[in-house]
This record gives structure tokens, C-alpha cells and sequence, in this order.
């Protein structure tokens, strides 16, 4: 669904374009209007336009300079100028990259214009293709070497006092530590790559399209926290208003939403602060940051504040104390050196030493390296939520660990104590205490002697695994439940009222491109086709059953005119709404 603004002190013309879009269904139009180029300001601040159809000539303010407006706002807009002027050759060298209609031309010049910027939107989604020398020109470098630095302070290595201006500036971090900024958390599966090569590529497309949509009106930087999750960092170039920024973060956000799946055929949801925050209070709360952004769903885009609690930082983790940078670095220095907590039973012998002889029943060492890297990958699995990997290698590591026949074991024990941490720890983020406790308890996770042996140890572990998986999965069904069902409901109370998409989302908290999606996913239609039926269904039963006039009838249901009304209806039914009163009569 496309926004689109009309902007018209003529009001004639304002409800004629309105409702000449809104009779093309197939391109699912969210529609809007303003009388005066400074209400279309208003509405700009509190909403993403996508196309904007616009006198030029209008008091106060013309098309001309509100163009420079829109442009600023909303970046990749585009305009569509209403001109009675044939003679526009001035304008045009001015505004080339506008388009223009005459008014006096037929409706389908308009729709053509409009037709034209959509099919110019796409293709603005596309990246254009580097060669491999050109790729090779390419700051993967700098933005490996500022991603190390950013990781350090966010996971508590190093002080926000580390970052000088003249290292901001070496590193190209153009962010003012001592000012607020706004954050963003993009959350993605752990994706895969064939190769190296196609590993570069990848992650120099996905640096353009955030550079592209996030920091083409804000300066800012971005780095990867960890093989899940990208922080983007944000102060705003010019003086704007709170609600203006977050709406602006969020339009961004829809648009790399679909950038990213057009050109890498990928999805990522994102976390958006609602407000802006001192750099200090991120860093510290970055942990609570990431358990907020657990919860969203795919292509999710939502906003959350950081409404802490006393002591709720300090009662956050993963079940051994450490942070996600901390855990990830440690895992993969310990599953691959044999060192710190895995040690011991799975320690590799030193050079110049002989190994030790498994004792009968036990595995070799080799095979012990093998089943730490597994134990590796699940951290990674399980923190990206990934249900299908987590639980095929909790199957592998079961059938791994049944030849082990000793439950005193201290390898198997380690690395089951391991694993139950990890569940420990997501089951405490995602607060499911209480429904884990009651479906399949919680006790065996703290005390190995509860099980027979090691295949129904880890095939416990197995079971835990699945319901956490279960219970997010329906909470999050009953969530999109509740918000459809509430948009629903606000739909039916508020009918004749404004019933945008905008407005919409912003009951639900949602972005409207989450909300399309959602909608379209449980009730098999899209918002624009819900509303237009029970319209439909509310016009027939008001012309059969009530004496209304045709025009009281249009208004109660929220259509600009009677002509509006009854091409809708006839559009609809394939008869006049007189002729269908008329039938149902007879």
C-alpha cells in the first residue's frame, strides 16, 4: 500500500483527485487530504508520504516551496505537480524531478503520473550492481574496525570516554556523545552464505540499503553487535520534533523492510526507540534493549521505551553472568581452543604431550571437539530464535551423548549444564516461568540425577527447548489475534470516521506495513477490502431499511460526496444506490 497526500486549496478538485485514486483498487491507495500546503506540513510530521499530488499555485505557502519540504522529510517521496499553466518549462528546470499534470487534461493523465512514480518507487528499491573491483573499493575495513570499537563499548570492554573526536572522526562516527540519540536494533535469523566472496557481497548491499534509508536524513552510524543483531545509532541533522523523528525512523524502516527483501531476499524485524536517549543510558541498557526486540516477530516493526526498573538491568542474563558480545567472543575462543568451562574432561592434550585414553564408554577427544562446536552453534541457533536448527541439533547432541553410559561423566555433565543455562536464561527473557513450570517443570534442568541417563537428559533438554518455542510462537498468535481483532472492532465503531491505514497503525502501535501484513495473514483480505465491504454491507442495509436520503447516507459513512458514493456503490453492485432502494422496495 502506497501513501499518498493530496494537497489542493480548491476543494473541488481536492475531493475530485481523492476520489478518482480511490476507485483503483488495485493499487491499495492510503488516502489524505490537505486545503493549504502548511496542513500538508502537518500531516508530514506525523505520517510517511510516499506521493504527494500538489497545486502549485496556493496562499501562504505554493506547491514550490512545499516541495523542498517534502523532500527533506520524506526523501524518496515523490511529487506530482497540478499546474493550469501549460507553459511550465521555468518550474521544470527548477523541479525536474517532479512530474506534471495539467489540470485541464483527462483523469487518466493523473493516474498515469501516479502509475509512473510507483513504478519509479520499486525501482528506487533496487541496488545498482558493482563489479568485483568496484566492491573491492568498497569501507568493509572501516566499518569492520568501527563495528570491533562499538562492540567493545556496548559489551562494557571499554568507557564512552574512548570516543574522541579525532577517533569519531577516524573511525566515521559523526555522533556527539554528549547530546541524546535515537537508536534503531535490527534483529535477523542467522543467515547463511555459500562462500566467502558471496559473504562480502552480501554485507556491502545490506550497508548501502541502511545507509541509504537510514542515514540519508540523519547522521549517524551503524555496526554489528553480534551475528543477529545490527545497532544503528542516530542524532537528527536539523531541529525536529520528537514524534516527527520516530515517524520518520519508521518510514525509513518500512522502506529498507522492502529494499532488503527486492534486492537480498531477506527479512529483518526492527526495534525502534520511542524516544531519544542519552548514549550512556543505551550502552548500559542495551541487555534490556535486546530482550525487547526477542519478542518481535518476523518483519515486525515496533517501538518500545525503555521503561526500566530498579534492579532490572542487574537481574538480566543469560544464565552465567555474561553479555551477548561477551558469550559470543568467549564461545567461540573456548568451543574451538577447548579452554575455561569447557576444560577439564574436553581438554584437548598440549603439544608435546601424549593424549589421554578415553576411558571405556566415553568419547574421544577429537569427537569431544566436534560436539563443542555444536554446542557453539546452538548459542548462536538460540539466540536468533531459530527453532528448526536449535531443536534438530538438540536431536543431534541427544543421539551424540547416548553412548556415554556413566551419568557422572564430566564432559556430558558440562556441557548438559551448559545447555540448561542457556534454556534457564530464555526462559527467564521471555518470562515463561510459570507455563514452562506447569508443562514440563523446571526442576530437571538444575539436577542431572532426575534422569535415567543421557539420551533422556538431553532429550529433556529436547522437550524445554520445544515448548519455549511453542509458547512464543502462541503468544505471539494471540497477539496478532488481539490487534487485528482490535483494529476490527475500530473499524466497525468508527465507520463514517477516518479509517487510514495511518490512523490504523497508530491505534495499535504498529507500522502500517507490519499491520498490512498481519491483517492480510488472518482475515485473507487486506484492510482496504474489509472496509470497502462493510461499507458495502452498511449502504445496502441503510437504503433498504432507512428513509435517509442518499446524501445523509454517503456522509454517515465517511464519503466526501453523494458522487463519490454512488460510483462506489454502482462500482460494487453494478446499479445506482436509487435503483438498488427502488428494487429492494418492489
Amino acid at each position: 500500500m502506497y501513501s499518498v497526500l493530496i494537497v489542493d486549496d480548491e476543494k473541488m478538485i481536492r475531493d475530485d483527485v481523492y476520489e478518482l485514486l480511490a476507485m483503483e483498487n488495485d493499487l491499495e491507495l492510503d488516502l489524505s487530504t490537505a486545503a493549504s500546503a502548511v496542513e500538508a506540513c502537518s500531516i508530514m510530521e506525523q505520517r510517511k508520504i510516499d506521493i504527494a499530488v500538489m497545486d502549485i499555485n496556493m496562499p501562504q505557502m505554493s506547491g514550490l516551496e512545499l516541495y523542498d519540504i517534502v523532500r527533506e522529510r520524506w526523501p524518496h517521496c515523490k511529487v506530482i505537480f497540478l499546474t493550469g499553466y501549460s507553459d511550465f518549462d521555468y518550474i521544470y528546470k527548477v523541479h525536474k524531478h517532479a512530474r506534471y499534470v495539467l489540470k485541464a487534461e483527462e483523469d487518466e493523465k493523473i493516474l498515469m503520473a501516479l502509475r509512473e512514480s510507483i513504478e519509479e518507487m520499486e525501482n528506487d528499491l533496487l541496488l545498482e550492481k558493482l563489479d568485483g573491483l568496484q566492491r573491492e573499493q568498497e569501507k568493509v575495513p572501516l566499518v569492520h574496525e568501527r563495528s570491533l570499537f562499538l562492540m567493545g563499548l556496548f559489551g562494557g570492554d571499554r568507557g564512552l570516554g574512548q570516543l574522541t573526536e579525532e577517533l569519531a572522526a577516524e573511525l566515521d562516527i559523526p555522533l556527539n556523545p554528549q547530546k541524546d540519540l535515537y537508536y534503531v536494533l535490527l534483529r535477523h535469523e542467522a543467515w547463511q552464505w555459500r562462500n566467502y566472496r558471496e559473504q562480502q557481497d552480501f554485507k556491502q548491499d545490506f550497508y548501502k540499503l541502511i545507509d541509504r534509508y537510514f542515514l540519508d536524513f540523519m547522521q549517524g552510524t551503524f555496526f554489528e553487535y553480534s551475528i543477529h543483531y545490527v545497532v544503528i545509532l542516530l542524532q537528527p541533522k536539523n531541529l525536529l520534533k520528537e514524534e516527527s523523528v520516530i515517524r520518520m525512523l519508521a518510514g525509513a524502516g518500512e522502506l529498507f523492510q522492502k529494499a532488503l527483501k527486492k534486492n537480498l531476499a531477506k527479512t529483518t524485524s526492527i526495534l525502534i526507540g520511542a524516544r531519544a536517549v542519552p548514549f550512556e543510558t543505551v550502552i548500559q541498557e542495551f541487555k534490556l534493549i535486546c530482550d525487547q526486540a526477542v519478542w518481535l516477530n518476523e518483519e515486525e516493526l515496533s517501538f518500545r521505551e525503555l521503561n526500566m526498573d530498579e534492579g532490572d538491568s542487574a537481574n538480566w542474563d543469560f544464565g552465567d553472568g555474561e553479555s551477548p558480545g561477551e558469550r559470543e567472543q568467549s564461545m567461540k575462543e573456548k568451543a574451538f581452543m577447548g579452554e575455561g568451562r569447557f576444560a577439564g574432561a574436553g581438554q584437548s592434550a598440549k603439544p608435546g604431550q601424549p593424549g589421554r585414553k578415553a576411558a571405556a564408554g566415553s568419547l574421544s577427544e577429537g569427537r569431544k571437539q566436534e560436539l563443542l562446536q555444536k554446542v557453539w552453534k546452538l548459542e548462536y541457533w538460540l539466540e536468533g530464535m531459530e527453532e528448526e536448527n536449535t531443536l534438530a541439533l538438540l536431536r543431534e547432541l541427544q543421539r551424540d551423548m547416548q553412548g556415554i553410559r556413566s551419568m557422572h561423566d564430566l564432559f556430558a555433565l558440562e556441557v548438559y549444564c551448559t545447555i540448561s543455562s542457556r534454556l534457564i536464561g530464555w526462559i527467564k527473557r521471555l518470562g515463561l516461568q510459570e507455563e514452562i513450570a506447569l508443562r514440563v517443570g523446571t526442576m530437571n534442568l538444575y539436577n542431572v540425577s532426575f534422569h535415567e541417563n543421557w539420551q533422556d537428559a538431553f532429550g529433556y533438554l529436547r522437550n524445554v527447548a520445544e515448548n519455549i518455542f511453542s509458547l512464543k510462537k502462541e503468544n505471539a498468535e494471540k497477539q496478532t489475534e488481539d490487534v487485528v481483532n482490535q483494529v476490527k472492532k475500530y473499524i466497525v465503531e468508527n465507520l463514517g470516521g477516518d479509517t487510514s491505514l495511518y490512523h490504523l497503525a497508530d491505534q495499535v502501535h504498529f507500522s502500517q506495513e507490519y499491520l498490512l501484513r498481519i491483517f492480510k495473514k488472518k482475515e485473507g483480505v487486506t484492510i482496504l477490502q474489509y472496509i470497502n465491504d462493510l461499507k458495502l454491507s452498511a449502504a445496502k442495509q441503510l437504503l433498504a431499511e432507512a428513509k435517509l436520503p442518499v446524501k445523509e447516507i454517503a456522509e454517515q459513512l465517511g464519503f466526501n460526496s453523494q458522487g463519490y458514493f454512488g460510483r462506489f456503490f454502482r462500482n460494487k453492485t453494478g446499479m445506482a444506490p436509487n435503483a438498488y432502494r427502488e428494487g429492494q422496495g418492489r
